[in-house]
């Protein structure tokens, strides 16, 4: 019900399917959600971005954009491949890795053949666990408290 003229917004469906609403006008991303809302059930909704690929074109990322948009950074990005099917990124940066742009993301993203992709926040909160092995933005980096979580599961046994 809140949103932040500044920020894009990643707004995700009953069926697991993304929808991107640009930084603008309150009243423009309003009706942006009231138009996902009449279609869909929205079951979460993130405000941070930029938006990298919308409709699997890659986006272009404005200067202005939120923390060093052009620098090079540690970096953590969502995407959705198709139906169900997500890739999640992360950038290293600072030490050995000189990280990356958010538009260098962007045209990663697009590349890999995501039809949207999401930025998410990057330094030490870019992580990832996956299969128990933990990934970061910022090996050796000093550690911070996340307190906001993606978590992905199946309720499909494994044959």
């Amino acid at each position: 019900s809140k949103t932040n003229k500044t920020k894009d917004m990643l707004i995700i469906d009953e069926n697991g399917d993304f929808h991107l609403v640009l930084a603008q006008e309150k009243k423009a991303q309003t009706a942006a959600l009231e138009a996902i809302a009449a279609e869909h059930q929205i079951v979460n909704a993130y405000t941070f971005g930029p938006a990298l690929v919308i409709d699997g074109a890659e986006c272009e990322i404005s200067k202005e954009y939120g923390y060093n948009p052009n620098g090079n950074e540690p970096r953590a990005a969502l995407g959705q491949m198709g139906h169900l099917s997500y890739v999640l990124a992360i950038a290293e940066g600072r030490g050995s890795s000189s990280g990356v742009s958010q538009q260098e993301l962007a045209h990663f993203m697009a590349e890999l053949g995501c039809r949207q992709a999401f930025n998410l926040d990057g330094g030490n909160s870019a992580e990832m666990v996956f299969h128990e092995v933990k990934y970061k933005g910022m090996p050796g980096g000093d550690e911070r408290g996340l307190s906001d979580i993606l978590y992905f599961a199946t309720a499909v046994p494994e044959e």
